[in-house]
This record gives C-alpha cells, sequence and structure tokens, in this order.
C-alpha cells in the first residue's frame, strides 16, 4: 500500500511538472513559432485570401479571448451604441470596407429572399461562369434548399433557435459564407480593426 500511495505522489508531481511546462511562455513561443511556421504553409497552398487559411495560434487565458480589442470596441459606449442595433452597425461597416458586391451580399442576407431573382448580380454571374470566390458552382448551388427563405426563417430553424442565434448572429454567419469573408479576415488577420 505504502509503494502504490509513493508510486501515486510521484505520478501527481509529474504531472504538475508537466503542467508547469506546458503553461511556460518558452512553451508558448515555441508553439507559436510552429504553427505559424505551419501557417505560412498552408497559405501559400491557397489563393491570396483563403477563409480557410491560419495565421498563427495565440494561447492563453480565457480573459485574454475577447476579440473586442480586435474589432475596435475598447470603449464600452460605443460598444453598447452598436449593440442596441447591431445590424445597422454591421451596414456601416459593410459601407465603409466594403465594395458594391459586399453590399449587394449585405442587402441579399439581410432584405432578401433566397430566389434566382434575388440573387446579387455577381452570383448571377458567376453561376453562369461557374467560379463563386475561388471554387466551382453549379446552377442550383447557391443558398441549395433554402427556396422562399428570409433572413427571419434562417433565424427561426431549429438550428439556429437551438443554438441561441440572433438575426445578427445569423446575418453574420450567411455574410461570412459569401464572397464577403475577406471582411472578416484580413482585419482579425492584421491584427487591427479595420472595419470600425
Amino acid at each position: 500500500a505504502i509503494a502504490a500511495k509513493r508510486r501515486e505522489e510521484e505520478e501527481r508531481l509529474r504531472l504538475d511538472a508537466a503542467l508547469k511546462d506546458a503553461q511556460s511562455p518558452g512553451l508558448h513561443t515555441a508553439v507559436n513559432m510552429v504553427a505559424g511556421a505551419l501557417a505560412n504553409k498552408v497559405n501559400h497552398m491557397f489563393s491570396k485570401e483563403s477563409k480557410y487559411a491560419a495565421v498563427r495560434l495565440i494561447l492563453g487565458s480565457p480573459e485574454r479571448s475577447d476579440l473586442k480589442e480586435c474589432v475596435g470596441l475598447e470603449d464600452p459606449f460605443e460598444c453598447a451604441e452598436l449593440l442596441k442595433n447591431p445590424l445597422k452597425a454591421m451596414k456601416q461597416e459593410w459601407a465603409a470596407a466594403g465594395g458594391e458586391d459586399d453590399m449587394a451580399n449585405f442587402e441579399y442576407v439581410v432584405r432578401g429572399t433566397v430566389s434566382p431573382d434575388e440573387y446579387p448580380a455577381h452570383v448571377t454571374e458567376s453561376l453562369q461562369t461557374g467560379v463563386y470566390h475561388g471554387g466551382a458552382i453549379a446552377e442550383g448551388e447557391f443558398d441549395t434548399g433554402h427556396e422562399g427563405m428570409d433572413l427571419r426563417d434562417f433565424v427561426n430553424h431549429e438550428v439556429s433557435r437551438f443554438a441561441g442565434l440572433q438575426e445578427h448572429h445569423v446575418a453574420a454567419i450567411r455574410l461570412y459564407t459569401s464572397s464577403s469573408y475577406p471582411l472578416y479576415n484580413q482585419p482579425m488577420r492584421n491584427g487591427g480593426y479595420e472595419l470600425l
């Protein structure tokens, strides 16, 4: 029994030491260096802008995981003002940072109904050429299975309700899956808040 307790104590001490090593800044730096090198290799495999490419992995406490600073919301009053009408704030960001196609995507997602007649012009053109933001697309593949749905329908979808998503959450997700994804990626990859 004494030998078993001794082995148990040695194992606990070994685990404690491993945990301290895992929390060391040196290990975090090493992991970030490896992740950065891997990200560079992955980035070269994709086009100039890929929504799936990584820049670096940042480890740290949950307190440091908040994106407020990344998107420029250090001021609690400004943040509160934007949260009063999130779709209005999103539209302002889109207008400031996006182009004509991005605004067409925004209007389609927020005010449109899924129907070929309401697709943004650049989407209709993409369906004709067979290429949509870097990948192949065929007639009938854009917004498949969502015919006649509008933003409210997407918000009321069982998955959205289960996840507790609100209108602005669903709009953001739908916009991210559009050709406007660089408006999300580039500011975060650059570590700044270019949209605001």
